[in-house]
């Protein structure tokens, strides 16, 4: 299991299904307790991963999702269209992948790589052209997809926002 191990305490896991919304896939995020809708700001639609694991059995689900909050100490940062079909990742995604050095995922989409740093960053997040911040958001995880990066394996890093950076060409 690729899971970082610093997650598996919390209660905040859900299920989320890829369906079409308005033309586009969305990946909506499902109970794992109803099989129905999940909310970001409802707890109690969220359970174990434990359960999770076992809800997504139970009700098809195409992943698993963590619900970021403003109690736990988790940041995402999800890298948009970063990696070609061939596994390439561009080099300012990577810069910034060796440069956080922590637990890293391709996405589900495959194009991008999910990020989760120990890290506090005050509001629902940030969105700069490619690159998004997430602290009070869900992020979808794909254990079967873990990227791995030299010397963090399944670990989640601690992070000073002051001391990062985000290439300008990720920015577009």
């Amino acid at each position: 299991m690729a899971i970082p191990y610093e997650l598996l305490d919390y209660k905040q896991w859900i299920l989320w299904r890829r369906t079409e919304v308005n033309g586009r896939i969305a990946k909506l995020p499902i109970s794992p307790w109803s099989g129905k809708l999940a909310s970001c700001d409802r707890p109690q639609t969220w359970s174990t991963y434990r359960h999770v694991c076992y809800a997504r059995r139970k009700f098809r689900s195409d992943g698993v999702g963590f619900v970021f909050t403003s109690s736990d100490p988790f940041c995402g940062i999800d890298l948009d269209q970063c990696r070609t079909r061939d596994g390439k990742i561009a080099l300012e995604a990577q810069a910034v992948i060796d440069r956080l050095a922590s637990y890293a995922e391709v996405s589900p989409s495959g194009a991008g790589i999910h990020i989760l740093v120990r890290a506090k960053l005050h509001g629902p997040g940030r969105r700069t052209g490619k690159l998004e911040l997430m602290t009070q958001d869900v992020t979808s995880l794909s254990p079967a997809n873990h990227y791995r990066v030299a010397l963090c394996a399944s670990r989640i890093g601690n992070r000073k926002w002051k001391s990062c950076f985000v290439t300008s060409s990720l920015r577009r």
